[in-house]
């Protein structure tokens, strides 16, 4: 998950690029459906990335 990213790439994590392709796609395949899931994700990922 977004969430474990720190703790498995310690201090690279910033350099790290997730795949989400699967959990993306499983929302669609409305438009909406995928933005929607994509925006969570990258959401997600920012918030563990930055420590938020």
């Amino acid at each position: 998950t977004p969430a474990d990213l720190p703790a498995v790439f310690g201090d690279a994590v910033g350099n790290v690029v997730p795949s989400v392709s699967r959990g993306v796609l499983r929302h669609g395949p409305d438009a909406s459906g995928l933005r929607e899931a994509a925006g969570r994700f990258a959401d997600e990922v920012r918030a563990a990335v930055s420590g938020s």
